[in-house]
């Protein structure tokens, strides 16, 4: 899969790090070539980062060594943490923190921030910390792009103006209602808490539709796969109440988003926790907190290498 920027470089830092730390790994090097091979965004997040690694290591060996011996731990790997990958990954967060959003986007809120917009038309739009969405309205027509994150919609009515919010290749109609629309890597989600949405999206054979009500909810993969299900409606978007509700969800999925309310870089290092399921409600308000209460039950840990760098890895 592609990915948006963020998760591009999340990935590629991880990749980076891995590699360093096992660099005779045939199985490791064959897994990163093929995700490399996915797509040349891969391939060019992974030479950024190198290019920052190269950058970080001016900062001197006296440093790094100091920085080493306060990240000492049980697996080989993790000694690898020092300062330089510290500022490595603060520099990524820094350089691709996806700029060209601010040229795309008429609205879009910081890590931790929410924001209600009111459209022209008597509509809003809640967005989710680190969210984005560009609005194209028009006298036949009212448009909205999900550039990044999630937003909550509530759509005044107006039959002769339908009301559409895109996403990646995943378009939302409505007249009127309420409902919530997430972007997570490749995979869009679309949640009704009132009235009633047409769900239009690619695949095989063309374009296909979905028609929703209140409590469904659907997630609809980059190549077209389709998860859905029905929840109560007072459990539509929480978020909105600082909550997050998982269900079956892989650790590695938490992670994913846990990291837009982080001001930094989240790293899985152990590809064993990273797939474990786990199903509970956390709260968005302390992020490393939540992410601890997720990992912990499996013998994982949380490591605060600084203000802006969380490393989790197993036992």
């Amino acid at each position: 899969m592609s990915g948006t920027p963020d998760t591009i470089h999340h990935e590629a830092v991880r990749w980076f790090l891995r590699l360093k730390a096992e660099p005779s790994s045939q199985t490791l090097r064959n897994e990163f070539e093929n995700w490399r091979g996915q797509s040349e965004r891969h391939g060019e997040a992974f030479a950024a980062a190198g290019q920052v690694w190269t950058l970080a290591g001016s900062i001197g060996p006296a440093a790094d060594r100091a920085a080493v011996a306060d990240l000492h731990a049980k697996r080989a790997h993790l000694k690898l943490y020092g300062a330089a990958l510290a500022l490595a990954a603060c520099l990524l967060v820094a350089i691709f923190s996806p700029l060209s959003l601010m040229v795309r986007s008429d609205y879009r809120t910081a890590v931790g921030e929410r924001r209600d917009v009111a459209l022209a038309d008597g509509s809003h739009v809640l967005l989710d910390s680190g969210s984005a969405i560009a609005i194209n309205y028009s006298n036949g027509a009212r448009g909205v792009t999900l550039l990044e994150g999630q937003a909550f919609f509530e759509v005044a009515k107006d039959r002769r103006r339908p009301f559409t919010v895109r996403a990646k290749k995943v378009t939302v109609t409505v007249t009127g209602t309420a409902f919530d629309v997430s972007l997570a890597r490749d995979e869009v989600g679309v949640t009704v808490e009132s009235g009633s949405v047409r769900v239009d999206f690619p695949g095989e054979g063309g374009t296909r539709n979905l028609l929703l009500a209140p409590g469904d909810r659907v997630r609809i993969g980059g190549q077209g796969s389709l998860m859905a299900d029905t929840l109560p409606v007072q459990s539509v978007a929480p978020w909105r109440r600082n909550r997050l509700i998982l269900e079956g969800a892989s650790i590695s999925e938490a992670a994913d988003e846990m990291r837009r309310y982080y001001s930094g870089l989240i790293v899985v290092t152990d590809d064993g926790l990273a797939s474990r399921r786990i199903t509970g409600v956390y709260d968005l308000g302390d992020p490393v907190r939540a992410l601890r209460t997720v990992v912990e039950p499996h013998k994982g840990h949380v490591r605060e290498v600084t203000p802006w760098l969380l490393i989790v890895s197993g036992s």
